[in-house]
């Protein structure tokens, strides 16, 4: 398969989980933020170390400098840490459709911290991606809605959802600015073992006087999917769609989280289904054909270590 295809299959999927993570936490709001995602990280280290294990060769053999450690720590401090936080303490003041809005313009953020941190150069044809990807998952949020909450803690909650992308986009920047681009399993391991140190502490002290009767085998399924999936399988995706692409290509990428959302609450949470979903779903993807299919685009040739 070709570095171009086989790029676009794995942001694809990344982002397709990265927008479900809003339906798993929907069903976790009421567990302490810092235990669930604790608990949700455990079950991503028990998937992902073995995999990169038997996939990628033993951890020792795995060598990285003091300045990729850093930047490691920073994508688990900001892509996990930092995102799930703030995601999930927005979840809980706003709606689901205001917060797929303000998740809208990851891929115009994206874009723009790539020019002005990584010095990429943004195409006509790659801004115009842009704009339609953003116009269309707007339309795909609004799904009615009068407008963003008014109210003091809509406000807030919209804020937090706004903090969340910031770290979304940040944990992207950070890792176009490692040093190595293979090892996706070990890597995503690593970063995932910040996330959870970061955790976990808070999570240990929320834990006394816990009512752990709460977390029934129904509530531990969206931590599991949380944890197996949308962290193990989906940064790992990222990793390896992102080293073989510019971010501000990825951007459009991103697209697909909105789109992700909506669908699964349409399918999970029953939502109905209306003409803005439709429309803005269509444009969606046209942004992202526009930005993926640009001529002008030079991929880098790095050869993934998948063995």
């Amino acid at each position: 398969m070709k570095k171009t295809h086989s790029a676009m299959i794995q942001l694809s999927m990344a982002m397709f989980f990265a927008g479900s993570t809003v339906i798993a936490g929907k069903f976790m709001v009421d567990i302490p933020i810092f235990i669930s995602q604790t608990i949700s990280l455990i079950f991503a280290l028990v998937v992902i170390f073995p995999l990169a294990i038997l996939r990628e060769g033993k951890l020792s053999q795995f060598k990285i400098n003091k300045k990729d450690w850093f930047l490691l720590f920073l994508q688990g401090l900001t892509g996990i840490f930092m995102f799930r936080i703030f995601i999930l303490l927005g979840l809980r003041l706003t709606s689901a459709i205001e917060s797929g809005i303000i998740m809208s313009t990851t891929p115009a953020i994206l874009a723009l911290f790539s020019f002005l941190f990584l010095k990429e150069r943004i195409t006509k044809r790659i801004m115009l991606g842009i704009i339609i990807s953003v116009l269309g998952i707007m339309l795909l949020n609004t799904n009615g809605a009068n407008s963003i909450s008014s109210s003091w803690s809509g406000l807030l909650g919209n804020f937090f959802i706004l903090l969340a992308v910031v770290g979304e986009v940040l944990f992207t920047i950070f890792r176009k600015k490692q040093s190595f681009d293979t090892h996706p399993l070990t890597t995503t391991a690593f970063v995932i073992l910040f996330a959870f140190l970061l955790f976990l502490p808070i999570g240990a002290y929320h834990s006394f006087g816990f009512n752990w009767n709460i977390i029934t085998p129904l509530k531990l399924l969206p931590m599991f999917y949380y944890g197996a999936f949308c962290s193990a399988i989906g940064y790992t995706c990222w990793f390896s769609g992102i080293s073989k692409v510019e971010v501000h290509i990825a951007a459009g990428f991103s697209g697909i989280m909105p789109i992700s959302s909506v669908s699964l609450s349409i399918l999970i949470l029953g939502e109905k289904l209306t003409w803005q979903h439709g429309i803005g779903m269509l444009l969606a993807l046209i942004g992202v054909y526009t930005i993926a299919n640009t001529r002008k685009v030079v991929l880098r040739v790095i050869d993934l270590d998948t063995h």
